[in-house]
């Protein structure tokens, strides 16, 4: 019979989806007309847990925030 420990998954794997929604939205940036100067990408994550006797359940919620900027050059 499997710990409680070794039934958890690792946070790495329970973070990936993440970097994969982070690594496609870069691609989408990079495939713009005109590629931004800046790109700044915060990404935050929670994650909580509930254990009894017979049950678990678990929530994940994630947040991205994608910042896009283009500095005005022009010659003067």
């Amino acid at each position: 019979m499997a710990t409680e420990r070794e039934e958890r998954p690792p946070l790495a794997k329970v973070l990936a989806p993440l970097g994969e929604v982070v690594q496609l939205v870069l691609d989408q940036i990079r495939a713009t007309v005109k590629t931004p100067d800046k790109v700044t990408v915060e990404l935050g994550a929670a994650l909580k847990g509930k254990s009894s006797i017979v049950l678990v359940s678990g929530e994940t919620e994630a947040t991205l925030k994608v910042t896009l900027t283009w500095e005005n050059k022009t010659q003067g």
